[in-house]
């Protein structure tokens, strides 16, 4: 008897933190063996000693290979990889992407959200928000509203703007909201057969919004988007509509 080899699935998702990094590994999970943020405790500590120096960047491509080797994941969801997007596609050339974006507006209000239902943030959560914006947006984010849009939309706009840079080829966009109305879409890029996909998206938790706008009005967080801002959300969009 001859047994066929066929290659190893390897879909990478690495879009912006709360844009449904989560939602992709759940919807692919029944089919494929998904992962999603494995080994974000010691990421983090690789990305921090990346930018004082002390880790160069062969020595944290060869952590990035070894990780997914222990990952050991056809699809790999994870919201920190946006960090190493610019090296992704040299270190892996037979993976594809899957990148998910969010608008700066919806996403300041879901960061908030998140981090206000978390009894007491991981230090993994903080050691990313030093690695990336150098604040801790820490556990009570709305005690200075401005201060927090600051410091979210610096952390929007360097993933923003770092996963637009991955191969047009080899990835699939997808807004936010989109992802359950695209669920077949995926499934083509994934190249599973749709009816297996789980078409529910995870993170349907209900979080305090009501909260978090009274405190980010609309006002506070039009003031924190520049042009700059509006500009990368297009290009975003427009890559989602083409994919």
């Amino acid at each position: 008897m001859v047994l066929a080899i066929t290659r190893r699935v390897h879909l990478i998702g690495c879009g912006m933190p709360k844009s449904g990094t989560t939602s992709v590994a759940t919807m692919l999970a029944p089919v494929l063996r998904a992962q999603h943020e494995f080994e974000m405790d010691q990421a983090a500590q690789v990305r921090l000693l990346e930018q004082s120096g002390e880790m160069t960047r062969s020595e944290v491509s060869a952590y990035l290979v070894d990780r997914d080797r222990r990952c050991n994941a056809e699809v790999d969801s994870t919201s920190f990889l946006w960090t190493w997007s610019d090296r992704l596609p040299e270190l892996f050339p037979d993976a594809r992407f899957v990148a998910t974006v969010r608008s700066p507006r919806d996403w300041c209000r879901s960061l908030a959200g998140m981090l206000l239902t978390m009894s007491d943030v991981p230090e993994a959560h903080r050691d990313w928000g030093r690695a990336t914006v150098n604040r801790d947006l820490g556990s009570r984010p709305l005690g200075d509203a401005q201060a927090f849009l600051r410091a979210a939309m610096d952390h929007w706009r360097q993933s923003a703007r770092a996963i637009s840079m991955l191969p047009v080829d080899r990835t699939w966009w997808c807004r936010t909201e989109d992802l359950s109305v695209r669920a077949d879409d995926l499934a083509r890029w994934a190249r599973v057969h749709p009816d297996w996909l789980r078409r529910v998206p995870a993170n349907r938790a209900v979080t305090p919004l009501d909260g978090v706008r009274a405190v980010l009005t609309d006002e506070r967080v039009e003031e924190a988007i520049t042009s700059g801002d509006e500009e990368v959300w297009q290009s975003l969009g427009a890559l989602a509509d083409s994919s």
